[in-house]
């Protein structure tokens, strides 16, 4: 059965199974079931796109879906899990190395917010390792990485002297490194936007442990899972029903005063609801709609036009004049562009990331990806 085009049909279909599944997760009836009027192709095209297949397979059947869709997606669901154990694997190694190095690791999204909301470290398919580390321990922590065999990426800096480094440090949240198929995102903050969000020693005081199979990682408390959660979707502009999904799981956990207290979590928190049901009342939250067209679309700016576009999105998000700085700067300077600029001096440093920016800048994404990956590997 094949994939169709992504449409809004297709899109609504899969909000309305989703709201579906969430409430029989909670116990109680689908107020929705298939529509037969949506072309099966368009449906599955929205639900690979927003990663939903975890969820709709376990219940396609309560949720009115005929016998072959039934089939493909329990098949996609299985695809998905067995790319998930795949993601836990990795998980276990990470979390291996820094625990051997005596460095304190907090894991979250991925199979640690499956498990956390689900029970099941695999009910939210594959994706990176996102792992949070002290910023003290920063540089601790990408040798070790680097000694276990992970690569950095080749455009960012390396812990050392270098004016990009402790730029990068004091602006920016997260680096990558790779292994063949293992891919960590190594934090520490959780977001270049800081104010609103715990600072690691207060999130490893009230972390959580889970299990995933086998193994008891720490990841973030259910409120400031949740706290992330509605963040990172207000990013994305809500363009991930997954995303919202995670969200409808975690307020499940969460006292509903401690949530709205917060600007970000108590808009993320009506968005979901308004998408997926659960408590929805009154009107809509501004600038966003029960079908939002970025879930359908996913949007493609002009060369140029990303950076300004990203930095709209953070600049939301900016509750103190300190994040709108840092904001501003990572658009002039982004850390991307101080890989391998060695200088220690702002004066020396700045011109030479400044003429890397500009030689890349002319790239289309797509060829700045294959120059990325002839590098990494």
């Amino acid at each position: 059965m094949g994939v169709g085009p992504l449409t809004a049909a297709g899109v609504e279909e899969a909000r309305r199974l989703a709201a579906g599944a969430l409430a029989i997760e909670r116990g109680g009836t689908p107020g929705d079931v298939r529509d037969s009027g949506v072309p099966t192709g368009e449906l599955f095209a929205a639900v690979r796109r927003h990663r939903l297949a975890s969820l709709l397979g376990p219940v396609a059947e309560q949720l009115g879906c005929p016998a072959d869709e039934i089939a493909v997606l329990r098949d996609a669901q299985r695809r998905d899990e067995l790319a998930a154990m795949a993601v836990v694997s990795h998980v276990h190694r990470v979390h291996g190395v820094l625990e051997r190095a005596g460095l304190r690791a907090i894991f979250f999204k991925g199979p640690a917010l499956a498990a956390q909301t689900t029970g099941r470290a695999t009910a939210r398919g594959a994706g990176d390792v996102d792992v949070w580390v002290s910023p003290g321990d920063l540089t601790a922590a990408h040798r070790a990485l680097e000694a276990d065999g992970l690569v950095p990426h080749p455009w960012y800096p390396t812990p050392g002297d270098s004016w990009g480094w402790r730029w990068m440090v004091r602006t920016y949240y997260e680096l990558s490194l790779r292994s063949g198929a293992l891919h960590v995102d190594l934090h520490w903050h959780l977001d270049q936007n800081r104010t609103g969000l715990p600072d690691f020693d207060t999130a490893w005081g009230r972390r959580q442990g889970v299990d995933l199979l086998g193994r008891e990682v720490p990841t973030l408390s259910a409120l400031d899972a949740l706290d992330h959660s509605c963040r990172h979707a207000e990013k994305d502009r809500y363009a991930w029903l997954r995303s919202l999904v995670d969200i409808q799981r975690l307020r499940t956990q969460v006292p509903s005063a401690s949530a709205v207290e917060r600007r970000l979590t108590r808009r993320g928190l009506e968005v979901a609801a308004t998408c997926l049901g659960s408590g929805a009342s009154g009107a809509e939250p501004a600038g966003t709609s029960r079908r939002s067209h970025a879930q359908e679309w996913p949007r493609k700016h002009p060369i140029g036009v990303g950076a300004l576009a990203a930095l709209a999105r953070h600049s939301r998000q900016a509750a103190t004049a300190r994040d709108l700085g840092r904001n501003l700067g990572l658009m002039v300077l982004p850390p991307r562009a101080c890989g391998g600029v060695e200088a220690d001096a702002w004066h020396r440093a700045v011109p030479m990331a400044a003429r890397q920016r500009v030689a890349r800048a002319g790239r289309s994404p797509s060829a700045e990806d294959d120059v990325v990956e002839a590098a990494w590997t």
